[in-house]
């Protein structure tokens, strides 16, 4: 498989993740250290690819966790290609050109570009998915840059949000990129903010507690990736910690392993944040070929897990386990991967 990423920093975590799945893999099954492949997941970055969409070079993890370059003696084709972290500011743009172009070379992709992927472009559609399937998201209006709200109209939205904060992003925006926080309170602010602005926004309200046992009073947020093989499955993750209210890791958010946090919930919660994770996933994906890894982040207020956004190119994938000890990725993942190459799903 071909993890294709714009940045060596993300496409390395995220090697070394799949790397360390492989490895635990390797040895529930029994298959020795010596007899055992060093990694069947090569990365890549735009720089890698030839016209002829192969690959001249890769990364992978070697068996002593270290991170080489190899260049291939003649191009190399994939078998299936993971489209992750891309350029943030064409990233729309990139991969669905990029789609297009394996889907006619007839290479399998793990996220192909198609209607689920589209409605999560659009996060006000995201949001409009989840809310008419009854699924708990924060309370959202969409300011298009075609027809600039008025102040009396602004007021009137701020009314009907019940929290004391509010995120305003851009629809179409990503990994936190033009996100700003602002107390309710801030109109005049938040009007000269909004006035400013030449794009299409969403003026979402907060949700989340930011207090945790061992979190202290940090935000945070829960990275729920979903696989899916057959079925949609949410068992894996991290966590985003960060000082200030938009949490991303371009804002320096920190990742933690997600049983640090998901230790001060009850089972119950847990159970309810991995079925709101994979419903969340199979409705925007309802009528389109699935992705077969998913990003959901969620935010927890009340014991009610909100979902503040559908990823379907996360930055990382994070693969430690939630709850036990299977493996997760190497094996739900490593089985839809398998059975997207051999075309079955």
């Amino acid at each position: 498989m071909i993890v294709f990423n714009a940045s060596l920093e993300n496409l390395e975590d995220t090697l070394y993740y799949f790397h360390c799945d492989i490895r635990e893999y390797n040895l529930k099954n029994g298959i020795s250290t010596r007899d055992a492949l060093p990694s069947f997941v090569f990365g890549v970055l735009p720089s890698c690819i030839d016209k002829n969409l192969k690959f001249k070079k890769a990364f992978y993890f070697n068996k002593k966790d270290n991170l080489e370059e190899i260049e291939f003696d003649s191009p190399l084709k994939a078998d299936i290609v993971h489209f992750l972290f891309l350029n943030p500011f064409q990233e729309s743009r990139l991969h669905r050109l990029l789609s297009d172009s394996f889907g006619k070379g007839k290479i399998a992709m793990v996220n192909p570009y198609n209607r689920g992927v589209l409605n999560c472009e659009s996060k006000f559609r995201t949001y409009e998915i989840l809310k008419e399937n009854n699924i708990p998201v924060p309370l959202c209006f969409k300011i298009s840059k075609f027809n600039k709200i008025g102040l009396n109209s602004l007021k009137e939205i701020l009314e009907d949000i019940k929290s004391d904060g509010i995120f305003i992003q851009p629809e179409h925006g990503t990994e936190g990129i033009g996100c700003r926080f602002f107390k309710k309170s801030e109109i005049k602010n938040i009007f000269e903010y909004i006035s400013n602005k030449n794009e299409d926004l969403i003026i979402r309200e907060k949700r989340g507690s930011t207090r945790r046992a061992g979190l202290g009073a940090d935000f945070f947020v829960l990275r729920i990736n979903v696989t899916y093989d057959g079925v949609y499955q949410a068992d894996s993750g991290y966590v985003m910690q960060g000082r200030e209210e938009v949490v991303s890791a371009i804002r320096k958010a920190e990742k933690k392993n997600i049983n640090e946090i998901l230790n001060s919930f009850e089972k119950e919660e847990i159970d309810c944040i991995k079925k709101t994770a994979c419903e969340s996933t199979e409705k925007i994906f309802q009528g389109s070929k699935p992705s077969l890894l998913i990003g959901i982040d969620v935010v927890v207020e009340n014991n009610i897990p909100y979902i503040i956004d559908v990823n379907p190119r996360p930055v990382v994938v994070g693969s430690r386990i939630i709850g036990n000890n299977k493996i997760s990725l190497g094996e739900n993942f490593g089985k839809g991967v398998m059975q997207r190459w051999n075309g079955k799903i």
